[in-house]
């Protein structure tokens, strides 16, 4: 049976991403599928070679390749040169392609895509969007995408019966989507929890989860859950501070903040440290990640802010208090649930 492999990349094109690509593209070449669809939504690559790397597998590939931007999406920098690379390209309703201004967005920099983009002889003839952004009806117009389409289904209808050229062959598609396997590729359990986990706002979010969890482990130790928490969502912050090559500088700068909060609360009070350790929080999350394309969202960075100083201030300073009135005996804990004998436990 005719069948087309369709893989949806939102976000960022990272090591998971990339990898879903490749792994969709050999699939279909050994297994000789009818066309591979990149449903893409994405502002570009992290790493200095990715964008050409995924570039070099789609010139490559003796199947027809399809990138279709989905209503709303954007396909930007290293993403929109994949878009026009693609032996055919369609857009949706609402959909933008372009502008280009790097292929690296850790970095902000970058040519290796570009000058992939430029040696292809299939499609040296487009035009390249380096400062603007267009849409569907002017993407068509001026040559750089092939047609409009509002879902996937639509795309094939538009495809099946038609010619596209694939290095030096012309390939004649036959994908009738009511005929024809359509086959939704993902990026797995790990890969997808990877992939999400790579996003300036989730990587500031862990951080701030795994500081929670590490700070009341310290204060109230217990060896349970939420040590454990905190731990894994250092580790997964760590991992995306790594992927977005975000400021190590200002990684120390937001811990060391916490510990000036920490000092504080241990010695139960509210001075100086806690001004330092507040400015600290404040600046440390603006520069976390100081490149223009991996940026948190400011209103994440001001919930951030609020609620880790809430957490410190008001929750931490009265669970602190209370431990210290319980080891007075000022405080009586009482079993919220008494066994009916009148013993506990």
């Amino acid at each position: 049976m005719r069948r087309v492999e369709v893989v949806e990349i939102t976000g960022i094109i990272d090591a998971p991403a990339e990898h879903a690509i490749a792994s969709t593209i050999k699939d279909a070449n050994r297994d000789k599928a009818q066309l591979v669809v990149i449903q893409l939504d994405s502002r570009g690559a992290v790493g200095d070679v990715r964008g050409a790397d995924v570039l070099d597998r789609v010139t490559a590939s003796r199947v027809p390749i399809a990138v279709w931007i989905p209503p709303d999406g954007v396909a930007s920098n290293s993403a929109a040169l994949v878009a026009i690379a693609a032996h055919y390209t369609s857009m949706a309703p609402g959909s933008r392609l372009g502008p280009i201004r790097t292929d690296n967005l850790a970095s902000g920099s970058g040519s290796h895509s570009i000058a992939t983009l430029k040696q292809m002889g299939a499609h040296s003839n487009r035009p390249i969007p380096f400062d603007h952004s267009v849409g569907p009806r002017t993407a068509v117009r001026e040559h750089l995408a092939d047609g409009t389409a509002v879902a996937v289904t639509d795309l094939l209808q538009h495809l099946d019966g038609s010619t596209l050229s694939v290095g030096s062959r012309s390939v004649r598609l036959a994908v009738d989507p009511n005929t024809t396997e359509i086959r939704f590729r993902k990026l797995g359990l790990v890969g997808g929890a990877l992939h999400a986990a790579a996003k300036p706002s989730i990587v500031y979010l862990f951080l701030l989860v795994g500081l929670v969890g590490v700070v009341f482990e310290l204060f109230h130790p217990s060896n349970g859950p939420v040590g454990v928490c905190g731990l894994l969502a250092i580790a997964l912050a760590v991992y995306g501070m790594i992927t977005l090559n975000g400021s190590w500088a200002a990684f120390a700068v937001l811990c060391f903040g916490i510990a000036m909060f920490c000092l504080d609360l241990a010695a139960d009070r509210l001075g100086v440290l806690t001004v330092v350790g507040f400015l600290a929080l404040v600046g440390a999350s603006i520069f976390l990640f100081p490149e223009p394309y991996l940026r948190v969202s400011p209103y994440v960075l001001a919930f951030g802010i609020v609620a880790m100083t809430m957490f410190l201030l008001g929750a931490m300073t009265r669970l602190l208090r209370d431990l210290r009135a319980i080891a007075r005996g000022e405080l009586e804990v009482r079993d919220a649930h008494p066994h009916p004998d009148g013993q506990g436990g």
